[in-house]
């Protein structure tokens, strides 16, 4: 299901439900400074904890400061013009579509090969049960062509690693003016999914083609979590998260094993 219209409103007003539910929302304005390391314990007391995928840092940039690859160029509109980590000219952010503001979320990796389909490209467990909307945005999802696309599928997970539903971006294999180059995607699970309640884990799951210098831009996150019924911790997460390492060495061995993946 996608992000609706109404869904920041939404979870604004759960917290007016009482005192067994409460809203998270995430802008990431609170960085100290450009390139502020995001460690699974940031977050923690608003119920929610970032894992990054073994070998990948998480860290929270400043919006239009970065002159290299390490963040996402918007870079087609107009006159082919690079610009790093901003909106596409004439976007103009609302309520229902928020902008970028002062600090997003990045993940990088510009040399290391990823097996897209076999990890999470990072996670958000949750320390809390969820009990509201959840919705968040990923920008610039582009490409060039066919075999140089970029996807995203956001998987839901109860706290056995079960998966709920999952939501899939549009295809990028374009960066002209009808691509989400500069743009957000905006996801979301609301109240009319079954599972809602169920949630204790959003997997971000690269699925396009591209396997060198991917990086995710990630932000305005917000979601409807309750002091009860707490979800495992970090620490027990943890050696779930490790589990990701194990799949990428598998899936290498297969590799030199003469075994292709498209």
């Amino acid at each position: 299901m996608r992000f609706s219209a109404g869904l920041l409103m939404a979870t604004a007003g759960l917290a007016l439900a009482g005192a067994a539910q409460a809203t998270t929302t995430i802008d990431f304005e609170d960085a100290a400074a450009d390139d502020t390391l995001v460690t699974p314990l940031r977050y923690n007391e608003l119920g929610i904890s970032f894992m990054a995928r073994p070998g990948l840092d998480l860290f929270l940039e400043q919006r239009g400061t970065q002159t290299s690859p390490e963040g996402f160029v918007y870079d087609r509109a107009p006159a082919n013009t690079d610009r790093f980590d901003v909106e596409r000219v004439g976007f103009v952010p609302t309520a229902e579509t928020p902008g970028l503001g002062n600090y997003l979320l990045r993940g990088n990796t510009l040399s290391q090969t990823l097996e897209a389909s076999t990890q999470p490209f990072f996670s958000i467990l949750y320390l809390r049960r969820v009990v509201g909307p959840i919705g968040g945005q990923i920008w610039d999802i582009d490409g060039t062509s066919a075999s140089n696309t970029e996807q995203w599928r956001v998987d839901a997970r109860n706290s056995s690693g079960a998966l709920l539903g999952s939501v899939l971006s549009p295809l990028g294999n374009t960066n002209g003016l009808s691509s989400l180059d500069g743009l957000p995607w905006s996801f979301g699970f609301d109240e009319t999914s079954p599972f809602l309640g169920q949630i204790a884990r959003l997997d971000f799951v690269f699925t396009g083609g591209k396997s060198t210098g991917l990086g995710v831009a990630f932000d305005n996150f917000a979601s409807g979590t309750g002091p009860d019924a707490p979800v495992p911790e970090p620490a027990s997460w943890a050696m779930l998260i490790a589990g990701f390492g194990l799949v990428g060495a598998a899936a290498r061995r297969r590799r030199r094993q003469g075994v292709v993946i498209a």
